[in-house]
């Protein structure tokens, strides 16, 4: 079997540089102003063990933003996918859960969107297309942190969505098949 190119290891300066870029970027969006871009508080259902209000609220605006369903199908809020996220991180490590809350608040910073050159405002009070066009600049970012953010909130948000048994009719799945013992 032929092997493919050996895996590119990052230099120590590399890993030091791209890990201080990222705190810095988190220092800055997290040290700043965030009275000046409000959350848009969506609809949370109660219970929720890892996100607050806030959270709840960015992740759902995600999930409606990069869920393009068909029409007809249910929609991210009917199936409460940032709820079902929140159930779904309930089971990580507390490291995990504090890593994901803070890549909600950093996203949802208007700091950054002037960064990635999609407008002053928050993700939640932007515009749809404004909200395209953040989530297409952290996919393609030069950031490693903004990519591998981007794909985080992409796989949580389309595995919560599609695990929902009320998405199952729209996308032809007919659900588990039965076992009979």
């Amino acid at each position: 079997m032929a092997e493919g190119p050996a895996p590119r290891l990052l230099t120590r300066r590399q890993l030091v540089k791209r890990g201080a870029v990222g705190t810095l970027l988190l220092l800055v969006a997290g040290g700043a102003v965030t009275v000046l871009w409000p959350t848009r508080r969506r609809r949370a259902r109660p219970g929720l063990r890892v996100f607050d209000e806030r959270e709840a609220s960015i992740l759902a605006c995600v999930a409606a933003t990069l869920l393009h369903v068909e029409p007809g199908a249910p929609q991210p809020d009917d199936v409460d996918v940032a709820g079902r996220v929140d159930g779904l991180l309930a089971l990580s490590p507390s490291g995990v859960q504090n890593e994901f809350r803070q890549l909600l608040r950093l996203f949802e910073n208007g700091f950054l969107g002037v960064l990635t050159g999609t407008g002053w405002t928050s993700f939640t009070a932007a515009s749809e297309e404004s909200r395209e066009a953040r989530l297409h600049a952290w996919e393609r970012s030069r950031i490693a942190l903004f990519r591998t953010g981007y794909q985080a909130m992409k796989r949580l948000c389309a595995a919560c969505y599609y695990s929902a048994p009320a998405t199952w009719a729209s996308i032809g799945y007919p659900g588990p098949p039965e076992i009979v013992s």
